[in-house]
């Protein structure tokens, strides 16, 4: 295998480790935070802000944000073994002898999103009559 390869094999193996094993992995620590969220999330109970309008219309917003972090943790976890997966292809690929494992590497991931950003968001960003308004509690 010519050295570039070689370089590239590495890069993505460690890439593979980064994202997908152990405990201090990419998607463990999101899939952490996102369980994080969704517990604070449920702690937004009435006992904690009670009945009156202004606290019970706060609680709803920091709820829906929590909820929205969560979501948005996940769709991250989403992207990054989408990322995951096509690195494991191409090393595949790449050991298979294809020299062309890295350009094909690269086409697959420009289409995996670096930024998350939910359908609502998305929808309203690409509205066809121009970028509409967002809500105020639409946070992703």
């Amino acid at each position: 295998m010519a050295e570039d390869l070689e370089v590239s094999k590495e890069k993505w193996q460690r890439w593979l480790r980064e994202l997908t094993e152990g405990d201090e992995c990419v998607i463990k620590k999101l899939q952490k935070a996102a369980e994080l969220c969704e517990k604070l999330r449920g702690m937004q109970t009435e006992a904690k802000w009670g009945r009156e309008e202004g606290p019970v219309a706060f609680q709803r917003v920091y709820a829906s944000y929590w909820q929205q972090e969560k979501t948005a943790l996940e769709g991250m976890i989403e992207n990054v073994d989408k990322f995951a997966k096509a690195v494991k292809k191409a090393l595949k690929n790449l050991e298979a002898g294809d020299k062309d494992a890295a350009t094909k590497l690269n086409q697959e991931v420009a289409g995996i999103p670096s930024m998350y950003i939910s359908e609502e968001k998305r929808r309203l960003l690409d509205s066809e009559f121009g970028a509409l308004p967002i809500p105020p509690d639409l946070f992703y």
